[in-house]
């Protein structure tokens, strides 16, 4: 909680907690080597560059490719919050 606390408003928001749920908890079958990829670089063909011009990989942990907004009518919403939480507060406002 303090390391989301630190760093919810940083560059790279949570981390910690984000590395580890989508290598731990988020997977069936966790892969035994994680590869992060600094924006606008990638593995694999040149060929690729023909046809698109990345922008950011999948599962960026920067707060461009993290965040996301959630807004009701129905509650007042802390100003961040993790996936996990904003489901509690839909299930506790009977989404």
């Amino acid at each position: 909680e303090e390391w989301f606390e630190d760093t919810r408003a940083h560059r790279y928001p949570d981390p910690v907690n984000r590395v580890w749920e989508q290598s731990r908890e988020a997977v069936d079958h966790p892969a035994q080597v994680l590869v992060s990829l600094e924006r606008g670089y990638y593995t694999g063909s040149p060929a690729l560059d023909v046809f698109v011009q990345l922008r950011a990989t999948h599962g960026s942990l920067d707060a461009e490719q993290s965040l996301g907004f959630l807004a009701s009518s129905e509650a007042d919403l802390p100003e961040y919050l993790r996936t996990r939480d904003a489901g509690e507060i839909l299930l506790g406002l009977g989404f």
